[in-house]
């Protein structure tokens, strides 16, 4: 399979699977403009931050693919903490300020 299409669909599928586990969960509401799915302006059922973050640990394991499970997925995680808060400043700086994501209890 082409790497571009492979990269297209992981990331179509996590998207929707975010999008399903955030409506579970429900943090998510039903106006596509107040809700977290807004997030790089995408008004559709999909959360494309998960999306995003799937790309990278698949990209990690393509680049790396005999490296050892642990080391890989602390990498892993540093990187797609890096790729939200990075996602989060480009939030409040080029929406509006509008907060696409917030964990505290308020």
């Amino acid at each position: 399979m082409n790497n571009i299409v492979k990269y297209i669909i992981i990331f179509i599928l996590f998207s929707v699977i975010g999008f399903l586990y955030e409506s579970i969960i429900g943090k998510q509401t039903n106006e596509c403009g107040d809700s977290v799915m807004n997030m790089l302006n995408v008004c559709l059922p999909m959360l494309t931050i998960y999306g995003i973050g799937a790309i990278i640990l698949v990209f990690l394991r393509d680049v790396f693919p005999d490296m050892h499970i642990v080391p890989l997925s602390i990498i892993g995680t540093i990187l797609v903490t890096i790729m939200e808060c990075i996602g989060g400043q480009f939030s409040l700086r080029y929406n509006s300020g509008h907060q696409t994501w917030n964990y505290s209890d308020d």
